[in-house]
């Protein structure tokens, strides 16, 4: 870790243990998840699929006449 990075946080940490502050920052990015569970919830959400699809046709669309 590049020493810039590494005491950055140490420095925004000091009011809580650095360890902890760390461990915290570090936890979501690195910590398995269920992803099965949590791509099932959104797949569940109408609106947010709504979305997804719009964004994706006009992706297409976009990458199309790109391609002309």
């Amino acid at each position: 870790m590049e020493d810039d990075l590494y005491s950055g946080p140490l420095a925004v940490g000091e009011k809580q243990r650095n360890g902890g502050f760390l461990n915290d920052l570090a936890k979501p990015h690195v910590l398995r998840r269920d992803l099965d569970a949590e791509y099932r919830a959104m797949a569940s959400d109408e609106a947010r699929e709504a979305d997804a699809a719009e964004w994706g046709e006009g992706v297409l669309i976009d990458l199309d006449e790109f391609r002309r």
